[in-house]
């Protein structure tokens, strides 16, 4: 079979060493398939971690480490205050006159041990009574943090980073960490400690730990990530590559479906020769007879297989007229009677639960050549489905609409329940298409109507067809 111009399909929007969707174009595609939820799930999900580890690095663990510094030192600054601060002074406001050379002694050894850049003691008012900087001797913390914060006993502390302003409105070219120790007697307010800690090493470690922490995960986020970019490429060049093979099957059918039919026209037009001019004996004409049912079959299979392709496709022009549904049901079944009959199977037809009469008429909105092959795609269907010896009822109830179940014994096996209608599902049959109930749902919604199928292993299965009664009105 040769293929022209108007037949090539070696073109495609995905060909070879095209990739023409974008990340999100494909992470979206992926997700549209059911067999590739999983893997997009956890390539969303890497992606993700990818991107939150290092964040999560800088926004959460840097700041939770500087607190727990911070909280250390403002513990330490309190138990050195405590140290400091002599028994007989411990209910007392702190005054000029009540600060001991021993104390200034044990300050000045605690700022050489402790590594403390400065000291402050402060009254009750929040006058400096001493300071390593005599500079500050005198005066007065105007500071709201002190009078809001420190001077109701609660503790204050402030990381200074070099060079940066203290609560006091001072820049030190250390990192250091400024911590207020308020003294109380119940809610009486005595004095306070001020302490300045140089946490420079200590901070320079951190940073050291937090890059090289960071530097870890950037690299392992930049691996999963180039990871999820190669898996992601490979899933939607895979989806790609389905889908050119699917719409290249599917015309490489249509035009096979179109260059069978010639050969099968030439058969016939051979038989009817054959019959018209030669002289056949009964054995002859018999085999004629079936090589012509047989053609008019492949041709009407072909047919519909092509009318199929437009329905899908949308290119199908239905034309519909008003019709006896009850004589297309009573041809199909005729048409099966041999199939139904081997396995003694009983095709029941009735009229809202009563036995047709032989005048019995229904009117629907339809072509006959599609409400044929629906029924009889099912009704065959049916009875394959169905026991030996089980029968087949082929209800028949009408209001606005028409509605055909037909029901038989046997149940859809679970793993096709929830695919029934779609394309090439079949279960159990050797030779079997599964275009028989994909088909049936085409023709079903381009004649304006809806099938839907329950089944169980006790009640067996119903599919019920709805069909409109009347002529859709034209639009202008």
């Amino acid at each position: 079979m040769s293929f022209n111009n108007s037949h090539d399909v070696s073109q495609s929007e995905y060909g070879p060493g095209k990739f023409p969707l974008g990340p999100i174009k494909g992470l979206l595609l992926c997700y549209s398939r059911q067999r590739s939820r999983l893997l997009c799930g956890i390539i969303l999900l890497t992606s993700i971690m990818a991107i939150t580890l290092p964040v999560l690095n800088l926004t959460l663990v840097y700041p939770a480490f500087t607190n727990i510094i911070i909280s250390s030192i403002e513990e330490d600054a309190q138990r050195i205050a405590r140290h400091l601060l002599p028994a007989s002074l411990k209910q007392t406001s702190l005054t000029h006159k009540n600060l001991t050379n021993r104390l200034f002694a044990d300050i000045y050894k605690l700022e050489h041990d402790f590594g403390l850049m400065k000291v402050k003691i402060f009254s009750a008012t929040g006058e400096v009574l001493y300071s390593t900087e005599t500079a500050d001797i005198g005066h007065l913390a105007d500071k709201p943090y002190f009078h809001n914060i420190v001077a109701k006993g609660l503790p204050y502390t402030k990381l200074v980073i070099k060079n940066e302003k203290t609560a006091e409105g001072k820049s030190f070219p250390l990192d250091v960490v400024e911590a207020y120790a308020p003294f109380m007697d119940g809610d009486q307010f005595l004095g306070a400690f001020e302490m300045y800690y140089d946490i420079t090493k200590r901070k320079e470690r951190m940073d050291q730990l937090i890059r090289y922490s960071t530097t870890g995960m950037v690299l392992l986020s930049a691996c999963l990530l180039t990871a999820v970019f190669i898996l992601m490429r490979k899933e939607t060049a895979r989806i790609a590559a389905d889908e050119n093979t699917k719409k290249l099957k599917e015309e490489v059918d249509r035009i096979t479906r179109h260059d069978l039919k010639s050969p099968l026209t030439g058969v016939l037009s051979g038989i009817e020769y054959l019959e018209k001019f030669t002289k056949l004996d009964e054995e002859q004409a018999s085999i004629t007879n079936d090589m012509r049912i047989t053609a008019n079959t492949g041709i009407s299979m072909i047919n519909l297989s092509m009318d199929l392709y437009k329905m899908e496709t949308g290119s199908y022009e239905y034309d519909p007229t008003i019709m006896d549904i009850l004589a297309v049901i009573s041809r199909a079944t005729s048409d099966l009677a041999v199939l139904s009959s081997l396995k003694g199977i009983t095709v029941l037809i009735t009229k809202s639960g009563t036995p047709l009469g032989e005048d019995d008429t229904l009117s629907v909105s339809a072509e006959e050549t599609l409400c044929y092959s629906l029924i009889a795609n099912l009704l065959k269907n049916a009875i394959e489905a169905s026991g030996i010896g089980k029968n087949i009822t082929m209800d028949i109830t009408e209001n606005d609409n028409m509605t055909l179940t037909i029901h038989n014994s046997g149940a859809v096996p679970e793993e096709i329940r929830e695919t029934f209608f779609d394309k090439y599902t079949t279960a159990d049959k050797t030779k079997g298409t599964g275009l028989g109930t994909y088909s049936a749902k085409l023709m079903a919604q381009t004649m304006g109507g809806s099938i839907e199928m329950a089944t169980s292993e006790e009640d067996g299965t119903k599919v019920r067809v709805t069909l409109p009664k009347t002529l859709p009105q034209k639009t202008a």
